[in-house]
């Protein structure tokens, strides 16, 4: 009897596609009696490919990479060809294309290291990815996508706890690995989203902010000259966020030509949202000289935080200062100046009013006031009842 033979034709294609990550989707074409089944890889940069010979780009550093999951693929699929050919056993494309997604268990740390954390355009997004990986990869450092799903990460969480860290950092750490394996999910690399019933709560704890008076210790000490040339910088681009509220991406990308007759306009870095606010006289002040094509020279968002716990000790702020506190404080101040909330939404530049609600919480000072009122009541009341409207005459029957 004659045996049965599974012939198929296997080729690995990049089909172009425009995207804000200048990512397109590497596939094995699967060729069966003139019908084609395409099979999804992974996404893999533009750069990688060459499109015109559809083959990877040999001038790219991951030339090589490229070509290793292009023929690591093609070796799954002709294992699997194989072994239904001795079987003796009918393989339709359709039937490839599943066998396929249940053995291409994708490895987590090459896809997070070569294709994720490549993708990402936010310098400090990126770093703040990076040093999470860290943490993970002493977990697990051999670890498959297809492993991480709930009872992992409860495991994971667990283990960060034992670590001695606290709910916030822990739910900081699961919502990064979720990310990453959504974004694996979007490349394709999984059919579903394997977690689905594990949650961590974050806490939404009271956002730390300087007062009035503490910024102005801020702006007396720079006056005096207390501080290094270095202070004296990071004071500077620290006090124009104070009086604008702008995060430190954006503080450390205005350009001068974003500045036209005191009106700034930019687009977010975090959301590409753009604002335009007409600059403040105390955000003003704490513009430099136009040296450079940018307005600021700053450090990394982490140097910057060392140098302000230094200048909080100069100027006796007992605080956790970071520079993101500027931005809490701009709100919190606003309201206290009883700006309109839907104004502040669009001065921070927040896509949803949640968002800026957080700052809308009523402060101390706003509550002693509401508190003044009902003493200036009881002071009419007793008024009223020293009244002869509670005469005993007046209330006879």
């Amino acid at each position: 009897m004659k045996k049965l033979v599974n012939n198929f034709n296997l080729y690995c294609k990049v089909r172009y596609k425009a995207t804000k990550t200048d990512q397109s989707q590497l596939v094995l074409i699967i060729s069966k009696n003139k019908k084609q089944v395409v099979f999804p890889i992974q996404k893999i940069l533009n750069s990688w490919w060459n499109f015109e010979k559809q083959a990877p780009n040999k001038n790219s550093n991951a030339a090589d990479h490229v070509q290793a999951i292009c023929d690591n693929i093609i070796l799954k699929a002709s294992k699997i060809i194989l072994k239904f050919n001795i079987d003796d056993k009918i393989l339709t494309s359709e039937q490839l294309v599943l066998e396929l997604s249940l053995n291409n268990s994708a490895d987590f740390w090459e896809y997070a290291y070569k294709i994720y954390l490549p993708s990402l355009r936010n310098k400090n997004t990126f770093i703040n990815r990076k040093s999470k990986l860290k943490k993970l990869k002493i977990f697990a450092p051999h670890l498959k996508i297809a492993e991480i799903n709930d009872k992992f990460l409860k495991k994971y969480a667990d283990w960060c706890f034992d670590d001695g860290n606290c709910d916030n950092t822990v739910w900081g750490h699961i919502k990064c690995l979720k990310t990453i394996v959504r974004a694996a999910y979007e490349d394709d690399l999984i059919r579903e989203l394997p977690f689905k019933k594990y949650k961590l709560t974050y806490t939404q704890k009271k956002k730390e902010t300087l007062t009035i008076e503490e910024i102005y210790r801020i702006e007396k000490a720079l006056r005096d000259g207390l501080f290094s040339k270095t202070l004296e910088n990071v004071a500077t681009y620290f006090l124009f966020a104070c009086f604008t509220g702008l995060r430190f991406s954006d503080v450390e990308n205005v350009w001068w030509n974003n500045i036209k007759n005191n009106v700034l306009s930019l687009n977010q870095k975090k959301t590409a949202k753009p604002v335009s606010f007409k600059l403040n006289n105390m955000a003003l002040k704490y513009m430099p000289d136009k040296k450079h094509s940018k307005v600021f020279r700053t450090f990394t968002n982490q140097r910057t935080n060392i140098y302000l716990k230094v200048i909080a000790k100069i100027c006796d702020i007992d605080k956790n200062v970071t520079f993101h506190m500027a931005r809490h404080s701009f709100a919190t101040i606003s309201m206290d100046l009883n700006t309109n909330i839907h104004t502040l939404k669009e001065l921070l530049g927040h896509e949803k009013m949640a968002s800026t609600m957080i700052y809308a919480q009523v402060t101390d000072k706003k509550k002693q006031v509401e508190v003044d009122k009902w003493n200036s009541l009881e002071v009419k009341m007793n008024e009223i009842n020293n009244s002869s409207y509670f005469s005993d005459s007046s209330w006879s029957y």
